[in-house]
């Protein structure tokens, strides 16, 4: 492959490398590596998305970037990444090259739990990084990796973890984190398993005192009506979401209604005096979300999911009543 035809100079001087769904494999991979480390030429953008590059050509590449002081943006998505490739990630990160780094999409890559640890621990001392896109990974055992990350986060403000099938104590981990985050803005958890009683409970837990998200994706995570209402619940007290999307979660009638609940202003944003416009208008933008709920069950047949809570603002409401035999 002619690389020239594929270089575009940027701002400063600096270039953009975009040779992404292009098939290269390995060997081109390698010899794309020897290159970057033989041109003095300063990039800003490397995007070798979906290229079949495996763990030698992927180790490769990384290894010639680490002397790239200018990159902005990393694409290497849909190639594959195991154990010596990830740790190869890693050691980016562990030299001050990457202050500039923005964007790393690391999406399909098919990186492998003991590689996320080494990935987390490396990311800890960044402070350059924005957008972290792991979706689609095999990091289902990362939970308390991620929770690292996301503790020690000081920049990255969107973070992807979609369809990585985090669960039970993994997922917990996550939602734990979450609580204490004072950074992240957008934060996609869709197609992962964060319904069970544990990690909604922890979620719900996180939102009411979380005032950094705006955006959070818990779609087609197998979320039930009593996990819907304890996040419904969150919901009030929460001030900064604006986009919350459930899409696809069997959230049942009172689950539905708790998310679509109405909600009152906080006693403190009630005190606020009326004659000040600006808090008036403030106070009103802090009430305005968008609750996604496309594609979801409302269906009350989830027996097991547990009692819902009664709502005394919603007496006549449709409650499932349990009786246990003593005798």
């Amino acid at each position: 492959m002619p690389i020239f035809d594929h270089l575009k100079e940027g701002r400063g001087g600096r270039f953009d490398l975009k040779i992404g769904m292009y098939g290269i494999g390995d060997k081109s991979a390698i010899a794309l590596g020897t290159f970057l480390r033989a041109c003095d030429l300063d990039l800003q953008v490397l995007d070798v998305s979906y290229n079949s590059i495996h763990d030698m050509g992927m180790k490769a590449i990384l290894d010639a970037i680490r002397c790239q002081a200018y990159l902005r943006i990393i694409d290497l998505s849909g190639n594959y990444c195991s154990h010596a490739a990830g740790l190869s990630i890693a050691r980016m990160f562990t030299t001050n090259n990457m202050r500039h780094l923005y964007e790393l999409n690391l999406s399909s890559c098919s990186i492998l739990d003991e590689s996320m640890r080494a990935i987390a621990d490396a990311f800890v001392g960044n402070n350059a990084l924005k957008r972290l896109l792991l979706s689609n990974n095999r990091i289902s055992r990362s939970g308390a990796p991620i929770a690292k990350l996301i503790a020690h986060n000081a920049t990255i403000t969107e973070l992807d973890l979609s369809w990585n099938n985090l669960r039970n104590a993994d997922a917990e981990h996550v939602a734990e984190a979450l609580g204490s985050d004072t950074v992240l803005r957008t934060l996609n958890l869709g197609w992962n398993n964060f319904g069970s009683a544990g990690p909604i409970a922890a979620t719900a837990l996180a939102l009411t005192t979380n005032a950094a998200l705006t955006k959070l994706d818990l779609s087609w995570n197998r979320v039930r009506e009593n996990g819907c209402a304890l996040l419904g619940d969150a919901l009030k007290t929460n001030r900064s979401l604006r986009y919350f999307i459930m899409d696809g979660n069997p959230v049942g009638d009172e689950g539905g209604k708790r998310l679509l609940d109405k909600h009152e202003p906080a006693a403190a944003d009630a005190a606020a005096p009326e004659d000040d416009a600006a808090a008036a208008a403030a106070k009103k933008s802090a009430l305005l979300r968008f609750v996604s709920l496309q594609d979801c069950n409302f269906e009350n047949y989830q027996a097991d999911d547990g009692p819902v809570e009664f709502n005394v603002n919603d007496p006549n409401g449709q409650y499932v009543k349990r009786t246990r035999c003593c005798c």
